[in-house]
């Protein structure tokens, strides 16, 4: 191994920097975010609250976002418009209901095609005016502001996006809001409400939210991204040869987000977690893999656990193909709800590399390998497929070309350069750099 101990820090977490810029935006004052996520999706999260009158500002890495107060956007009459991110487009749309103003809400051609009835009927339900421009579910919207009622709700989905719509939406209601879950999903609203000192309260059953009269400006430093770190800790698993250790610190350890770390654990892979303090409510710590390891096949369920590795389960599912017996893995119906049905295309994919993965209800069964390269692969417009693609073909004896792989600046920019640390690929393009430069682009 031509390397023996790589230490890296992942990009920010993008759950928590997109949740983070929403907030800082309502409060009165100015909020600083350090370790903000620069990609695609925050890009776009960014500019499409200077779309609504946000003051964002940067001071090198650093973002300054100057708040409007609870029911400050406005619009001139143009599209708010969120390109990829099915996370920022829900939130919102549930902040939007609650202004005083006429709001559109669209996205890109991945984005049009995510559902949003089950985020519109419950908001519909708190007194919100949404009208659909197109097709019925999908974006675009239109958006007329209304005064939201605190009621009660049921969210029928396991995704965390619906809760912390409505948790969102609920900051600009008239009285308490409380949410039902379905299952325990990625509480980071839920921490950061807690942080800034919201009135909310959690039975285990039940969320319920009083609204402040008032947000004030808190800083906030976002943790690296647990599931950005997943695809290089996997990888690094899959390697037979002993010799290479990666040490991935300042890592978010936040329980509702590491159930891919336990996955591999249960696999056999040589891996130390350590919790190290906290940031912003949110646990963060360091991770240690090591090379070299015999892997097995296991069987993963349960809602909640599933949950917590929803954004893994490709690169869990390139991992298994290198395991000793079938992984088997359930209760990850969520799955269709990404950039892509993500059962579907991670089964392309181990498919395309030789491996005869299929479909179960509401999961997928995953045999072990060897992969073969295909020669050519074009993968969809899904940053973790990508991914996954581009490891796979790492532990090919044969070259492989993937076309459309530079679709992981959505969530991963510098993905290739970390990449090239452990496996080997050449680009045939330069990728965007994003950054606090891109805000003044046109485009993005």
């Amino acid at each position: 191994m031509p390397h023996e101990n790589i230490i890296w820090r992942p990009p920010g977490d993008k759950s928590i920097s997109q949740r983070a810029t929403f907030l800082t935006s309502l409060a009165e004052g100015t909020s600083r975010i350090s370790g903000l996520l620069w990609s695609e999706d925050t890009i776009n999260n960014l500019k499409s609250l200077k779309q609504i009158g946000v003051q964002i500002k940067t001071v090198g890495e650093d973002v300054l976002i100057s708040g409007v107060g609870k029911y400050g956007y406005h619009t001139g009459n143009k599209s708010v418009n969120l390109g990829n991110s099915a996370t920022s487009s829900r939130i919102m749309l549930a902040l939007l209901c609650g202004q005083r103003g006429c709001f559109r809400v669209d996205g890109n051609q991945v984005l049009r095609r995510r559902p949003m009835s089950w985020i519109v009927e419950s908001l519909r339900d708190m007194g919100a005016k949404i009208k659909w421009e197109g097709e019925t579910g999908y974006l675009p919207v239109d958006v007329t502001g209304a005064l939201l009622k605190g009621s009660d709700h049921r969210i029928r989905v396991s995704s965390a996006q619906a809760v912390s719509a409505l948790l969102f939406a609920a900051l600009l209601a008239d009285n308490p809001t409380r949410i039902y879950r379905k299952t325990k999903a990625r509480d980071h609203t839920e921490r950061l409400f807690s942080y800034f000192g919201f009135n909310l309260v959690d039975t285990g059953d039940y969320l319920e939210l009083t609204p402040p009269n008032k947000i004030l400006a808190l800083d906030l430093s976002v943790p690296g991204d647990v599931s950005s770190a997943a695809f290089l800790v996997g990888l690094v698993a899959m390697q037979r040869n002993p010799g290479l250790s990666l040490t991935v610190k300042d890592v978010n350890l936040n329980p509702t987000r590491t159930g891919f770390l336990d996955v591999i654990r249960r696999m056999g892979a040589d891996i130390d977690v350590l919790e190290q303090g906290t940031v912003c409510g949110e646990p963060i710590g360091k991770v240690v893999i090591r090379s070299g390891r015999k892997l097995k096949g296991v069987t993963i369920s349960g809602d909640a656990f599933v949950q917590s590795m929803i954004d893994e389960i490709p690169i869990i599912a390139a991992v298994a193909a290198t395991a000793e017996g079938e992984t088997v893995i359930f209760d990850a119906h969520e799955l269709a709800d990404k950039d892509t049905d993500r059962a579907f295309t991670t089964i392309e994919l181990l498919r395309q590399f030789g491996i005869s993965a299929r479909s179960i209800d509401g999961g997928l069964i995953i045999p072990p390998g060897p992969f073969s390269s295909p020669g050519t692969v074009t993968v969809p417009n899904d940053h973790r497929i990508a991914m996954v693609a581009m490891i796979i073909a790492s532990c090919c004896a044969q070259e492989t070309i993937i076309h459309n792989w530079d679709v992981v600046r959505v969530s991963f920019p510098g993905f290739l350069d970390e990449f090239n640390r452990i496996g080997h690929a050449v680009a045939d393009s330069e990728l965007k750099l994003w950054g606090p430069h891109s805000l003044e682009e046109v485009g993005v």
